[in-house]
């Protein structure tokens, strides 16, 4: 007996069309609804952070961070490895989408070597975080006779240069991988693991160097030796004072980070050069819909970011 064909498949009827109220033919769907349209989905959109918006939040984080040093340490001194890593952890979460969350001078000359940071970003980072340490300095004065900064153990000698190099280059170091990778993009423990890098250094050597590994931190050993009024009265005379000072004992406290700082950015070139793009070309690391460090792949500072699913990401 020959097999029976299949059956052929019932024919679907066309979906039933109707007219609107505009005249225009409308599709019914099973329940003899409109169907709904979904509109496409518009590219995103770039948003740009200007120049002025990154160094306002840089100035507000590096002198929080200062002057929770110049505040807490003559005040509180068990506590203020805690209070000074804390304080930065927050200022990190708070300004990372916007400037990267700098805070340091050394920092940003690791990003800058890393490729992440434009020389005009650097310079003008550098600048106006130098000037918040100094500033907060001043301002801490009005609340403490004698304020908090770095100063070197008697006797420390070349000790006191050696660890602020080898602090800072473990702080820049830290920022670098945890802030900047696409591989790390998008974690939520960035700000946790600089803070802590920080809380760490200054436990452990903070009674050698004074842990400061921020030559804006540095700053404030120049602050505590002037006064507002001191620089209104006789600028040039001031000037010479801090100048002084610098060269005797502060220098300390520029070297030391700016060096850490800089080994820290050359061997991140050498031990992930697959993720290093050339200073100035518009490549960079593959997308993955992530972003690092807010602002942090911050080198710790993209200028733009984008629109996606309600949220902005880089």
């Amino acid at each position: 007996m020959p097999p029976r064909a299949a059956a052929p498949p019932p024919k679907q009827s066309p979906a039933p069309v109707v007219r609107g109220a505009a005249g225009k033919q409308v599709e019914l769907d099973v329940r003899g609804r409109p169907k709904q349209t979904i509109p496409a989905a518009k590219p995103s959109t770039p948003v740009t952070i200007g120049l002025p918006s990154k160094l306002t939040v840089e100035f507000i984080g590096t002198f929080l961070l200062a002057f929770t040093v110049a505040i807490v340490v003559p005040k509180s001194p068990s506590n203020a490895a805690l209070a000074i890593g804390s304080t930065l952890m927050c200022a990190i979460y708070a300004g990372g989408h916007v400037s990267g969350a700098n805070y340091n001078p050394a920092v940003s000359l690791a990003i800058f070597v890393r490729g992440k940071l434009s020389f005009v970003e650097l310079l003008s980072y550098t600048t106006i975080q130098l000037i918040a340490g100094f500033s907060a300095g001043l301002a801490a004065m009005a609340f403490v006779p004698s304020i908090g900064y770095p100063a070197a153990a008697t006797g420390a000698g070349y000790g006191a240069l050696t660890v602020e190099i080898v602090l800072t280059f473990a702080l820049c170091h830290t920022v670098l991988h945890v802030a900047t990778t696409t591989a790390q993009a998008n974690n939520s423990y960035y700000g946790l693991a600089i803070g802590f890098t920080v809380l760490s250094g200054a436990i452990s050597v903070g009674g050698v160097s004074g842990g400061a590994f921020n030559p804006a931190v540095g700053c404030l050993a120049l602050a505590q030796s002037t006064s507002m009024s001191a620089l209104v009265a006789d600028p040039m005379g001031a000037l010479s004072g801090l100048v002084e000072l610098f060269l005797s004992d502060a220098w300390v406290y520029a070297a030391g980070p700016m060096a850490g700082g800089l080994l820290a950015g050359v061997l991140f070139r050498v031990v992930a050069r697959r993720v290093c793009r050339p200073r100035g070309s518009s490549a960079a690391e593959p997308p993955r819909g992530a972003r690092a460090f807010p602002n942090r792949d911050r080198g710790h500072v993209p200028a733009v970011l984008h629109r996606r699913d309600g949220r902005l990401a880089e």
